[in-house]
């Protein structure tokens, strides 16, 4: 499957920062909303996928693996990742998932992933 994020939450955090200043100008930034909004239609489009790929449209009890829920590989930072929001949506759906991550999350977050009742597995690289 695609990668569902607009690149790093860098990007995302500048994109927003433009269409704020936009914004102050009294401008409308319909383009950069646009791409906002795309990037956040993925994760339906992921489930979407899910459920034709399956021919079942419900994901209860089913289980699925996130790999790499980090917007790239060799970094833990996962603010604002697509990939956790996708995990939310799944779980408040029903799935079983799991999730693999290459580096050791923060504290906070590893509770933050118990409390979505994800299942964590961690590989040291």
């Amino acid at each position: 499957m695609q990668d569902l994020d607009l690149e790093a939450h860098v990007c995302l955090k500048d994109l927003k920062a433009f269409i704020k200043f936009a914004e102050e100008l009294d401008e409308d930034a319909i383009l950069l909303k646009a791409i906002l909004d795309i990037n956040d239609g993925q994760i339906d489009n992921a489930i979407y996928l899910l459920k034709r790929g399956l021919g079942r449209e419900d994901l209860r009890n089913v289980t699925v693996a996130v790999l790499g829920l980090a917007y790239k590989p060799g970094t833990d930072d996962i603010r604002e990742s697509q990939s956790i929001k996708l995990v939310k949506k799944l779980v408040e759906l029903g799935v079983n998932v799991k999730c693999m991550i290459q580096r050791h999350l923060k504290e906070q977050e590893k509770h933050s992933a118990q409390w979505l009742g994800i299942v964590m597995i961690f590989m040291s690289v």
